[in-house]
């Protein structure tokens, strides 16, 4: 049905691969301006913000989806098994968008 589209994949999956990059250098940032963050938060912000980079640039990209899987496997763990979040919450923060975080990220990690 779409079978012209097809030549603007790899072009389709940059643009994933950046908006996934753009929105962990977002949060690293925001980890960063935090003022009373730890100096984890600030480690894991810098973490963030350089696998972002690497995404956009599409630089290392493997590593840096390698990397956001992990942080995205300990954010699903904090969210389901500690903080006992819901999938979907419309006025908190459920899990659905950090397992498609590491959706994402599986996918940019496993690409040829």
């Amino acid at each position: 049905m779409f079978e012209n589209l097809s030549q603007y994949g790899s072009a389709a999956f940059w643009i994933m691969q950046a908006v996934v990059g753009v929105i962990f250098i977002a949060h690293g940032a925001a980890k960063l301006k935090n003022k009373s963050a730890l100096m984890g938060g600030t480690v894991h912000g810098v973490i963030e913000i350089a696998a972002g980079l690497a995404l956009v640039i599409n630089q290392y990209a493997q590593y840096a989806a390698a990397i956001i899987a992990v942080i995205m496997l300990g954010a699903l763990y904090f969210k389901i098994f500690k903080w006992k979040a819901p999938f979907l919450v419309m006025q908190a923060a459920g899990w659905e968008f950090d397992l498609l975080l590491l959706a994402v990220s599986l996918a940019i990690l496993t690409r040829v």
